[in-house]
């Protein structure tokens, strides 16, 4: 994985920056929610029934980001792109 922490102080201190995009090892997907405004197919136990694996964040999102970013929202981290497409389809499948 990349410390981008590292890369950050690397590059406030006017340190060279090296980060070596072309290997890494995970992706992430952000996939939220308008759970306000729409009605999805899957419950969040049947998500993290299926993903749970891959799931490293799912929370509210505070009112003041809600609107333009959704109320809820999942982050997922998988070695697998076809993983991550899959899970952000299932987690945004309306009814």
């Amino acid at each position: 994985d990349t410390d981008l922490y590292r890369a950050w102080a690397d590059i406030i201190t006017e340190k060279p920056v090296d980060i070596r995009w072309q290997h890494k090892k995970y992706s992430c997907a952000f996939a939220s929610r308008r759970t306000r405004e729409r009605r999805y197919a899957r419950s969040n136990e049947e998500i993290f029934s299926r993903f749970g694996s891959i799931i490293v964040m799912a929370d509210r999102i505070p009112g003041v980001l809600a609107e333009g970013m959704g109320d809820f929202v999942y982050i997922a981290r998988s070695s697998n792109p076809e993983e991550l497409k899959s899970f952000v389809s299932f987690v945004h499948q309306e009814i």
